[in-house]
């Protein structure tokens, strides 16, 4: 038996050679479920973290730390291709080169001599076309050694097997430390290619490692009395994440001149920013995590929010972080901050539970817990807010209603109508009202570290008012009809003589009210008589609102 196993792995060694196949060297060996693992990965972050775009995404950055820490967040990233993947002939692949030497900063992109990759009991063809004219180019070479040592480009065979069927894939190395001028070439290279339909790029790299295994400490990056390890990780790795969002090469190139900040692919993240630059694509954040994390995490959400600032020891504990992002061809549209004739239309059409994907909103509730948390302990908050597309939105109002054992004890906001700040700005301006002004009207206590655990927060976003005019009906016309409300999905708001007020569809709903009820408890709330609504001066407002 002993020896017919080893005649079965001498043929296959030797049918790999003449065939001139790559073999895995990590992941098909001693994971035998990869494939199954990521493709429920897959699922899982098509249903909890969904992007909602509507297009195939040209560039996709993901983690590349394996199936158990960074696979969710990698599967975060890539189920944005759910849908597309047939249409997609070509995957370009850049992989992080992490055993680099001199040579690699001459010719910083390392292409394979192999023909296919045989991962499990599937093969998948490599471009040899594609490779053929690409290592021509003067930043190139071929070179099998990173292709036969290194995870990262093979960490990713689970998810490219289970997603490419049809597609030929091009794998590449890029290591660290190529010049600006290599950067935008290879780029402009790169850039040609993805102009063309059914060709996509994806790269990989994890963001900062820090701990005892890599002698690389949070106090290497920042000295600091007042912010954790924690903190200033997350500030830094933050500050990369915006660079990348704003796809600024120039911006990569200076924070990354830090011999602490210990990117792994500097150079994969620097070319991937410089195309999406070059070709104007929309940049997207689709997660944000960590190996501690995602370790610690007690439940789904918590994998995505930042570290607790006393929960983390960089002398004790090892950190890697992760982020996964998208680049799309089509832009946004701008949502208009005024509403007219001619907006009109496109402003009733707009989708808030797909404003924001998922993660954003994970996002945002997280920056509430941390302004709140550095306000109790008498800290500056530093600037932790991922700036994505998204997030940069104006024309949108925004509340903030928190809950403290299960008791209403703040809301603030403000309608789209108020200002025309950004949805993150908007946020940061309303935090500390909520949290620690409005209180004593609905009868609470102020907040105490204690209380963190029995906080809920919700955000609601708002869409542009709409102005209405209710019917009258009954004896007396006592009963009060507005025909475009619907229960659950408008909130309204009430203005007269100066004096106005708000409900949010929340608590229309909650409260059981009937559209009678909503305006006369309106008029008290904005100190008017309860049939004030019904008085001529006295202007009404619906407005969507979506909650999470």
């Amino acid at each position: 038996m002993k020896k017919f196993s080893y005649l079965i792995l001498f043929f296959a060694t030797y049918i790999s050679a003449v065939e001139n196949i790559l073999t895995p060297h990590l992941t098909g060996w001693y994971e035998p479920l990869a494939t199954q693992q990521a493709q429920e990965l897959l699922t899982k972050a098509n249903t909890r973290l969904t992007t909602y775009q509507k297009s195939c995404p040209k560039i996709i950055i993901t983690p590349h730390a394996g199936l158990k820490y960074s696979g969710l967040c990698t599967a975060a990233g890539l189920q944005s291709l759910f849908g597309y993947t047939k249409k997609i002939n070509r995957v370009l692949v850049l992989a992080t080169n992490h055993e680099a030497n001199t040579s690699d900063k001459q010719q910083p992109v390392s292409l394979c001599s192999f023909n296919k990759i045989q991962f499990q009991d599937k093969l998948i063809d490599i471009d040899t076309t594609f490779v053929k004219s690409f290592v021509k180019k003067s930043f190139c070479k071929v070179d099998n050694n990173p292709f036969l040592s290194q995870h990262s480009f093979e960490i990713m065979l689970p998810f490219l097997t289970h997603l490419f069927i049809h597609a030929k894939l091009v794998p590449m190395f890029v290591a660290s430390g190529a010049s600006a001028s290599q950067v935008k070439e290879i780029a402009s290279e790169i850039g040609q290619h993805l102009k063309q339909d059914g060709t996509i790029l994806i790269c990989n790299s994890d963001l900062l490692h820090i701990g005892p295994s890599y002698q690389t400490f949070a106090s290497d990056i920042e000295q600091s009395d007042s912010l954790s390890a924690a903190d200033i990780i997350n500030k830094k790795e933050v500050q990369v994440i915006n660079m990348v969002l704003k796809k600024d090469v120039a911006g990569l190139f200076s924070i990354f001149k830090h011999p602490s900040v210990s990117v792994c692919g500097k150079g994969v993240l620097q070319i991937a920013a410089a195309v999406a630059d070059e070709l104007s694509y929309q940049a997207q954040i689709c997660c944000h995590s960590s190996s501690v994390a995602v370790s610690n995490a007690k439940n789904f959400t918590e994998q995505f929010e930042m570290l607790p600032s006393d929960n983390y020891d960089d002398k004790k504990t090892d950190y890697v972080g992760y982020a996964s992002f998208n680049f799309f061809e089509k832009q946004n549209e701008t949502i208009p901050t005024k509403t007219n004739k001619k907006n009109a239309k496109f402003l009733s059409k707009i989708n808030l539970k797909e404003s924001l994907n998922e993660f954003e909103k994970i996002h945002l509730k997280d920056l509430v817990k941390k302004q709140i948390i550095f306000t109790l302990q008498n800290k500056q908050l530093p600037d932790f807010v991922i700036k994505s597309p998204n997030l940069e939105r104006t024309g949108l109002g925004l509340f903030c209603t928190i809950k403290k054992n299960e008791q209403l004890h703040g809301c603030r906001g403000q309608t789209a109508e108020q200002g025309s700040e950004p949805v993150w700005q908007t946020l940061q301006s309303i935090i500390h009202p909520a949290a620690f002004e409005d209180f004593s009207r609905f009868g609470s206590n102020a907040l105490e570290l204690k209380d963190l655990d029995n906080l809920e927060i919700s955000i609601t976003l708002l869409s542009q008012n709409q102005k209405v005019t209710p019917v009258f009906a009954g004896k007396n016309n006592s009963l009060a009809i507005i025909r475009e409300f619907s229960l659950g999905k408008h909130g309204v708001i009430l203005q007269k003589n100066g004096r106005s007020a708000l409900f949010l569809p929340s608590v229309i709903q909650e409260q059981k009210w009937s559209m009678t009820q909503t305006l006369e408890q309106l008029s008290i709330k904005a100190g008017l008589e309860r049939q004030a609504y019904k008085e001529k001066g006295s202007t009404l407002y619906l407005f969507e609102g979506y909650e999470f």
